[in-house]
């Protein structure tokens, strides 16, 4: 029984790791999105000021 004791810990620390994972990945994604965002909107405003 002892042997069989660390696996239900390595399961839930690996899943744990994964979810973890995947938040990080998905804000990043998001924050990265909205700054490509902003960045193309700035740059647009900027062409248009320099257009006028």
């Amino acid at each position: 029984m002892p042997q069989m004791a660390p696996l239900p810990w390595l399961t839930l620390l690996l899943a744990s790791s994964l979810l973890i994972i995947l938040l990080m990945s998905l804000l990043y994604f998001n924050f990265s999105y909205t700054t490509n965002n902003t960045n193309k909107v700035s740059f647009s405003s900027t062409s248009t000021t320099w257009k006028w």
